[in-house]
C-alpha cells in the first residue's frame, strides 16, 4: 500500500462532496471501481482514505488492525447509535469483541441467514416510496 494514497476529485473536495450528496451509492461505487486499492477523498473539508479490495480490508481489519484508528467523524456520528459496537471499538477491546463474534460469521453461518437477510432487505426496499 502506498504511503500516501492518490487523491480523487481534486484537493478541495467540492466535486466529491457534491457527488456524495447527490447519489451516495453511485459515488462510493465510482470510487470503488478505481484501479487503486486505496484512495484519498476529501468530503466537506475532511480527508478520508477508502480501501476497496479484500486485501486492504484484511490488512486494516485484521492483520494490521492495531496500526489504524477509527476516524473521529465515525465516532462522533455513530456513538449514540452504536455505543460500544465493533465498529467503534479499538485495540484490545476490539480484538476481544471480534473474537467473540467471529464464529457467527463463518461460511455456513452466513449462508444460513443469507436468504432471510435478502428477503428482509427486499421487503424494506419495497416499502420505500417511489
Amino acid at each position: 500500500m502506498p504511503a500516501r494514497p492518490p487523491a480523487v476529485d481534486g484537493r478541495l473536495g467540492i466535486d466529491s462532496t457534491r457527488k456524495l450528496l447527490q447519489d451516495p451509492l453511485a459515488a462510493l461505487d465510482r470510487w470503488r471501481a478505481r484501479p487503486e486499492d486505496v484512495i484519498r477523498v476529501t468530503v466537506a473539508g475532511r480527508q478520508f482514505c477508502l480501501g476497496a479490495s479484500p486485501a486492504v480490508a484484511e490488512q486494516v481489519l485484521g492483520t494490521d488492525a492495531g496500526n489504524y484508528r477509527k476516524a473521529d467523524i465515525v465516532r462522533e456520528n455513530l456513538e449514540t447509535l452504536q455505543g460500544d459496537s465493533l465498529v467503534l471499538l479499538e485495540g484490545e477491546q476490539w480484538e476481544q469483541r471480534r473474537q467473540t463474534l467471529e464464529p457467527g460469521f463463518t461460511g455456513p453461518q452466513v449462508q444460513a441467514v443469507g436468504s432471510l437477510t435478502t428477503d428482509c432487505a427486499r421487503a424494506a426496499v419495497e416499502r420505500w416510496p417511489g
